[in-house]
């Protein structure tokens, strides 16, 4: 099995739930608050070791507390010689509201902002690992990682979330290219409600492709997900479940798909894993801690002959 290499944001989510979101420049009485360790980066390489793979984290946090208690959350799961603590930034926040089964984010990167090229140094990657990044940290440094990773032989995934100007250059390194609605609505230029066709939604996916051999894929909620790959079209919808929290569903999904693409699964395949895991996790709050573990997706497959859904 490949390993799976995280380059990627470390965050301590502060998660309020009320009934409803609120209106500018309203106070809102929720009903609960916690501290979650949470980073799109962090909850990707935790979601992919509870699955099975080996799995190293690259990020920073701050010489903090809730640097030390992200930490300590990190070293049960994964590897993080690579995850340094910087002395002149705060760990980074995430300020979330849960309302029913929708979230809204507002992210104050911090210490995740400080990731460097010479945080690569040392990297180990070899033919059959799968690296992973989204966009919550500097663009330069995911450019040099996924330039590595290609010439090592492994294979390169991009959430390109949260949605921003990227460089072509970094677009092309990725074999992957993984986005939710939102994201797919910003980057594409095209102008997409929620329930729009599936026909316009396989277009737009259609339209980020950059070069022969790459695939995209777009979580959709609680509609499942839709992919190109190879020029063809994968649609699976979403197992019907209670959402507890929505927070990091799409990071598990990344971090199952990366996981199963590291043991190597094709890739239609990985992305219904995926979706099965996400669908686990949407029913535990918070984002790190809701990852599922392996026992808990192969239960579902099991019982549910999930993957025989098309």
């Amino acid at each position: 099995m490949g390993n799976v290499i995280v380059l990627g944001s470390i965050i301590m989510d502060v998660t309020a739930v009320a009934a409803r979101f609120p209106k500018p420049g309203e106070t809102l009485i929720g009903s609960s608050v916690g501290l979650f360790p949470g980073g799109k980066g962090a909850n990707q390489a935790v979601c992919a070791a509870r699955l099975g793979a080996k799995t190293q984290l690259i990020g920073c946090v701050g010489q903090d507390r809730l640097g030390n208690d992200l930490v300590q959350f990190l070293e049960r799961n994964v590897s993080i010689g690579h995850v340094r603590r910087v002395a002149d930034a705060p760990t980074g926040v995430g300020a979330i509201v849960v309302a029913g089964s929708e979230n809204s984010i507002v992210l104050v990167p911090g210490a995740s902002n400080r990731i460097a090229i010479d945080d690569l140094a040392g990297l180990a990657i070899e033919k059959g690992d799968v690296l992973l990044a989204q966009l919550e940290t500097p663009i330069d440094v995911t450019e040099t990682f996924f330039g590595r990773g290609r010439e090592a032989g492994a294979a390169t995934i991009l959430n390109a979330a949260p949605a921003r100007s990227v460089p072509k250059t970094l677009w092309q390194l990725a074999d992957v290219l993984v986005v939710n609605e939102t994201e797919l609505e910003q980057i594409s230029g095209r102008a997409l409600s929620l329930d729009e066709p599936m026909d316009t939604v396989f277009e737009a996916a259609k339209s980020l492709i950059a070069r022969t051999g790459q695939a995209v894929c777009v979580t959709l909620g609680e509609r499942g997900f839709a992919a190109v790959i190879g020029g063809e079209r994968l649609r699976v919808p979403a197992r019907s479940v209670v959402a507890v929290d929505p927070t990091g569903a799409g990071d598990c999904f990344v971090g199952a798909m990366a996981m199963q693409m590291g043991a190597g699964s094709a890739l239609a395949d990985a992305l219904r894993y995926a979706n099965i895991a996400a669908s686990l996790s949407v029913q535990r709050a918070g984002a790190g801690p809701s990852m599922p573990t392996r026992a808990e997706v192969d239960r579902v497959i099991s019982t549910e002959g999930a993957f025989d859904r098309k």
